[in-house]
């Protein structure tokens, strides 16, 4: 004895039946496709979706670094307009910084591995790194430099090209989008 499966398309769906044996006296029905239901599911379904993968979010609490990691380009002096590059600057995992979560953030100075935590509030773009750790390798170059001026940043603003980090009334740390 053998099954067999055949589907027949009528008009406004498709029923599908099983028929015993080489002849089938007689089909015994198993199920009912409505083609037009499967089409509003289907249109419906990803409107679904989208409403509940968005969820309720509450803007104000949204951090708009999480998930980016950032390049120093250089040490900037507002007040001059001087951008002076970090050093070495030939190093392509010195000097970056990703925040990983609402409190903390990871990266690289010139020579150690940098951990920490950070508060952030989007709405005054302020943003204080409240502990940094890291492997303890003297630094070289600008490394010391660069994980000072992070322990007394302030305030920052960030857009798609770029994030400053103002530690100073005229200083800043200039990163631009991280692409390795």
């Amino acid at each position: 004895m053998s099954l067999n499966t055949t589907i027949y398309p009528p008009r406004n769906g498709i029923k599908c039946y099983l028929f015993l044996g080489r002849r089938a006296l007689k089909p015994i029905m198993l199920f009912t496709i409505n083609l037009k239901a499967m089409k509003k599911i289907f249109l419906i379904l990803p409107i679904c979706f989208l409403f509940f993968a968005n969820g309720c979010k509450d803007d104000e609490n949204e951090n708009p670094l999480i998930g980016n990691k950032w390049k120093l380009v250089g040490f900037v002096d507002d007040q001059t307009g001087i951008i002076r590059e970090p050093q070495p600057n030939n190093c392509k995992e010195c000097y970056l910084l990703f925040f990983n979560t609402n409190d903390a953030f990871s990266g690289h100075s010139s020579t150690n591995t940098l951990y920490g935590t950070y508060s952030a509030n989007s709405s005054s773009h302020t943003i204080q790194f409240t502990e940094i750790g890291g492997t303890k390798i003297n630094e070289l170059y600008d490394g010391r430099e660069f994980v000072n001026s992070l322990s007394n940043v302030v305030s920052f603003t960030l857009s798609i090209e770029e994030l400053k980090l103002f530690y100073n009334d005229n200083l800043y740390l200039l990163f631009n989008p991280y692409l390795p």
